[in-house]
């Protein structure tokens, strides 16, 4: 491993950041996303590093809170060029993570099960932009589940912020949209 803290992973991250840290896209959202992944993850089998990694580099290139075409492979690359200084992951599971971030809002439903618990992962925090999430647009039985759909969906609405976000994942000073790093959420 690099050595390197998850805080000084999500610090690089921020610096480049273009959207508001607290925003609609940003690090609760893959807080919530990684909480999401990990609950799946009891029932997939799914690979509980590439989740981690998925909810932070998924949406860390995007440069607006509507469509944006391309974020998730612009988001994929970025992890590419912090792979190795900021973290480490195995080829296989650096391929899985690239194809995860790449075609996250492409809308598919078949692959390899930790990719799919990604996307899952994602899709099950739609409500936090007035998407409910629909059974048929997810991939695996475990978040078809109505009450993992009501538990995410609660969380999304109310966008939760979970507690290691002011603490393991907290940033030091500013970021591009002027909030401080622990602060928290608004």
């Amino acid at each position: 491993m690099t050595g390197v803290s998850i805080g000084q992973l999500l610090q690089a991250i921020r610096d480049q950041y273009r959207l508001p840290w607290w925003g609609l896209h940003g690090i609760t959202h893959w807080a919530r996303v990684y909480e999401n992944g990990l609950r799946l993850a009891d029932h997939t089998g799914a690979d509980r590093e590439v989740l981690l990694y998925f909810a932070l580099f998924h949406d860390a290139k995007r440069i607006n809170e509507t469509w944006d075409a391309g974020h998730g492979r612009r988001g994929a690359e970025f992890a590419a060029s912090l792979r190795g200084s900021y973290f480490d992951l195995s080829s296989h599971q650096f391929d899985l993570l690239f194809v995860a971030c790449e075609q996250h809002t492409d809308g598919l439903l078949e692959g390899d099960s930790t990719v799919l618990t990604c996307w899952d992962a994602d899709r099950l925090d739609l409500a936090r932009a007035r998407i409910h999430p629909r059974p048929e647009h997810l991939c695996s039985q475990a978040a078809r589940n109505p009450e993992v759909i009501a538990w995410a969906t609660q969380r999304s609405l109310q966008r939760w912020a979970p507690p290691f976000v002011g603490d393991a994942w907290a940033t030091e000073g500013p970021g591009p949209d002027g909030a401080r790093g622990r602060e928290g959420p608004p």
